[in-house]
């Protein structure tokens, strides 16, 4: 059975690689989470297209999926890409500025680039650790209790730096 590969949001034009992504059908079958104007193209070029759902599903159409593939050519940092480290993925992103600084490995340029990110992932070992490793990274510096000792730091740095300009 061929492993699954999934992108999530309203399918638009800066998501548009989706009929095309050159990924062999054979090697993964590419999922849509979401909805769009575009559903019965994917659908008729292989794309499974969920429709929109719950939290709850997601998580488990995600917990399905052996790679996520991330496709807006402009976004600040999506949730999606959140969930899917969540859901311990390796992920796939276009290269765009708001993923600079993470530990997501470096963004793909075009469809073709993304379809040979997905297939490294799905048949190379060193390449998937690598990414496994950065997606668990992402989501242990998402959690409500790391988030909220970023935000303490900034807010400590400022006070810091504010009572040291009183003095």
């Amino acid at each position: 059975m061929p492993r699954r590969h999934s992108g999530r949001g309203r399918d638009a034009p800066p998501r548009r690689h989706r009929a095309e992504d050159g990924t062999d059908q054979h090697t993964s079958r590419p999922d849509q989470i979401g909805d769009g104007d575009q559903r019965d193209e994917l659908t008729s070029a292989g794309v499974t297209v969920t429709g929109w759902l719950t939290p709850a599903e997601v998580e488990t159409v995600l917990r399905g999926c052996s790679v996520y593939l991330h496709s807006a050519s402009y976004e600040g940092f999506p949730l999606s890409v959140l969930d899917a480290a969540g859901a311990g993925l390796p992920i796939v992103v276009r290269d765009l500025a708001c993923f600079e600084g993470s530990p997501l490995l470096p963004g793909v340029s075009d469809p073709e680039h993304a379809a040979q990110q997905v297939r490294e992932l799905l048949t190379k070992v060193p390449a998937l650790s690598d990414s496994l490793a950065a997606s668990a990274q992402l989501a242990a510096a998402s959690t409500n209790e790391a988030q909220t000792h970023a935000l303490w730091r900034a807010y400590s740095a400022v006070m810091e730096t504010a009572g040291a300009r009183r003095r």
